[in-house]
């Protein structure tokens, strides 16, 4: 995030501005070009998530086996006593029990609602503050594996959807 912050930080902005009779103030720059390639952000990335996780580089073959057991469990439903249990896929039971249980059912409409007036009315920013939980409201619940904790990030941008 400093790394971002900074990339977008001209050297003058810290600097006292000098008095000017016309203007009081001076336009901010805009971030849209930022001045590290989006290859470095990546690369920040990948050594972050090797130095908080460095037995995946270490024990590379059992990391990737676990993962994809992790996959597999995700897609095929929690067994209990040896039998799958199946309760729907996460898209649908999610949203027809743990949300609406969750926040209150006045509460996940107005939530749903504000999300799309959001999206129709400002299709940018609504992007920017809901790409998070549509992305991991879609990996999340392909599955069947359907635990209510699985929502949890969902819940305060809901909230942030509910009075647009």
């Amino acid at each position: 995030m400093l790394a971002a912050h900074l990339s977008c930080a001209s050297p003058r902005r810290f600097e006292r501005p000098e008095p000017s009779p016309r203007r009081i103030d001076t336009p901010r720059r805009s971030c849209r070009h930022p001045r590290f390639p989006i290859w470095l952000y990546g690369l920040c990335v990948a050594c972050s998530f090797l130095l908080f996780t460095p037995f995946a580089l270490f024990d590379f073959t059992t990391f990737v086996r676990h993962v994809l057991s992790e996959a597999t469990h995700l897609a095929n439903g929690h067994a209990v006593m040896g039998q799958p249990l199946i309760l729907g896929r996460g898209w649908w039971y999610h949203a027809r029990f743990t949300l609406p249980y969750g926040m209150g059912s006045l509460m996940f409409l107005a939530a749903v609602a504000g999300i799309i007036v959001a999206l129709w009315k400002q299709p940018r920013r609504a992007l920017l503050v809901f790409l998070f939980p549509l992305a991991y409201y879609a990996f999340s619940g392909k599955g069947y594996t359907v635990f209510v904790r699985y929502m949890i990030p969902m819940l305060p941008f809901l909230c942030i959807g509910a009075p647009c």
